[in-house]
C-alpha cells in the first residue's frame, strides 16, 4: 500500500489535475485573443532647422519599407506633423538645397498588450548642416541621423540611446576633422588674398611707372610738335619778309630807271654805265635747339645694394638669404675655376624685384639662365 501511494495517484487527485489543466487551457485561449491589438498611430511633429535656426521650404519624404507614402514641403517656420501607423517601419528623408540630406528611421512596433494606449505623440527637431565639398565621402553622413523606437522603460516612444551614443561619438570625431579642414581652407584663402594683394600692388606700381613714362613721352612729343610748328611759321614769315623787300627794291629800281630816262643823254649815260648794286638781305634763321626730354625710368637700386664682407667661398654655388627692412635679399655666390661671381635677387615689400651680377643689374631671364647654367655645370662635374 505504501508502495502504491508512493508511485501512483488516487482517483481524486487525477480528477483534480485534469480540472486544473482545463482551466489553464481556457486562460491561454483568452490570452491569445488579447494579443490582437486595435489599429493605432504615432504622431511625430517638430521643426526643421538649418544650423540651429528654423528654415522653411524643406522637403520631407516618408517611406514605409521601400514604398514612398508621402511627400511634403514645410512652411517658412519649418514645422512638420505626420501620423504613422503602429507596428510598421518608416524612413523619413529630409532634404534642402545647399544642406546635407538626413535620413531618420522610425520603428512604430509596440509590445503585444491590451493595456497599452493606441495613440502616441513624439516631438523632435531635425537640424540640417550646410553642405560642403567632399561631404558625400564621409560614412557618418550616409547613416541614419537618428533611430526612434518604443522604449519599454518609459512605455513611450523615444530615441534609441545606444545608437545615438555611437553616432554622436562618430560625429564628434567627424566635426574635428571638418574643423581642421575648414581652418586649412581659411588659411589657404588668406594666403591667396595676400598673394593677390601683393600682385595687385605690384601691377599698380608698374602701371603707375608706365603711365608716368607715357606722360613724359606725350609731353615731349607735344613740345616737339609745337617747336616744329613754330619753325614752320617763322620760316613762312621770313620768306614773306624777303619777298616784300625784293618787291620794294624792284619798285625803287623802276623809279630810278624812269627818272634817268628824262635826264640828259650824257648824264643818263653816266648813270646807265654806273652799276647798280642790289643787295639782298638774307635773314638768318634763329638757332633753335629742340629740347628732347628723356624718359625717366625708375633706376635699379644699385646705389642701395648692401655691402657684403669679402671672403673666400668654396668651389660651387653657395646660397644665402638676408631679411632686411622693406626687402628680402637672395644671394648666390658662384665660384668656378677660381673666379667668384655674386648674384643678387632683391624682393621689395611693395612688389618690386631686381636682379644683379656683381652689382650690375640683370634682366630676370639673364639672371635665371646664368644660374641655371652654373647649376648644370656643377651637376655634370
Amino acid at each position: 500500500m505504501n508502495n502504491h501511494f508512493s508511485i501512483g495517484l488516487t482517483r481524486t487527485q487525477i480528477i483534480g489535475i485534469i480540472f486544473l489543466l482545463l482551466c489553464l487551457s481556457s486562460i491561454n485561449v483568452i490570452a491569445q485573443k488579447n494579443k490582437t491589438l486595435k489599429p493605432g498611430y504615432l504622431e511625430i511633429f517638430g521643426n526643421i532647422k538649418c544650423d540651429e535656426k528654423n528654415c522653411g521650404n524643406v522637403k520631407i519624404v516618408l517611406f514605409r519599407d521601400t514604398n514612398k507614402l508621402q511627400e511634403l514641403i514645410t512652411n517658412a517656420s519649418g514645422k512638420f506633423d505626420i501620423r504613422l501607423e503602429l507596428n510598421q517601419l518608416y524612413y523619413l528623408n529630409v532634404s534642402k538645397d545647399g544642406m546635407i540630406t538626413k535620413v531618420l528611421t522610425i520603428s512604430t512596433f509596440v509590445p503585444d498588450s491590451s493595456q497599452l494606449p493606441y495613440e502616441y505623440q513624439y516631438k523632435f527637431n531635425v537640424n540640417l548642416l550646410e553642405n560642403f565639398s567632399g561631404s558625400q565621402n564621409y560614412d557618418a553622413f550616409k547613416k541614419p541621423a537618428a533611430r526612434i523606437i518604443y522604449n519599454e522603460k518609459f512605455n513611450d516612444f523615444d530615441a534609441d540611446e545606444e545608437y545615438n551614443r555611437e553616432l554622436q561619438a562618430e560625429m564628434k570625431l567627424l566635426q574635428e576633422t571638418i574643423k581642421q579642414r575648414i581652418e586649412e581652407d581659411n588659411r589657404m584663402k588668406i594666403d591667396s588674398i595676400i598673394a593677390a594683394k601683393k600682385l595687385s600692388d605690384s601691377l599698380a606700381a608698374i602701371k603707375y611707372t608706365q603711365d608716368s613714362i607715357a606722360k613724359v613721352k606725350n609731353d615731349s612729343l607735344a613740345k616737339v610738335k609745337v617747336q616744329v610748328q613754330f619753325n614752320k611759321e617763322f620760316a613762312k614769315e621770313d620768306s614773306l619778309s624777303n619777298v616784300q623787300k625784293l618787291k620794294q627794291q624792284q619798285i625803287e629800281q623802276a623809279k630810278l630807271d624812269s627818272a634817268m630816262k628824262v635826264k640828259k643823254p650824257d648824264t643818263a649815260s653816266v648813270v646807265q654805265n654806273k652799276q647798280t648794286t642790289t643787295t639782298t638781305t638774307q635773314v638768318k634763321k634763329p638757332d633753335i635747339k629742340t629740347t628732347t626730354t628723356t624718359n625717366d625710368k625708375k633706376p635699379a637700386p644699385s646705389s642701395n645694394l648692401p655691402k657684403f664682407v669679402d671672403k673666400v667661398y668654396p668651389e660651387g654655388i653657395t646660397e644665402e638669404k638676408y631679411d632686411q627692412k622693406g626687402m628680402v635679399i637672395y644671394r648666390d655666390v658662384v665660384k668656378k675655376g677660381g673666379q667668384q661671381d655674386s648674384y643678387l635677387k632683391i624682393v621689395y615689400d611693395w612688389g618690386g624685384i631686381f636682379y644683379f651680377r656683381n652689382e650690375v643689374e640683370l634682366s630676370s631671364s639673364s639672371y635665371q639662365q646664368e644660374l641655371q647654367n652654373a647649376r648644370e655645370y656643377f651637376k655634370n662635374k
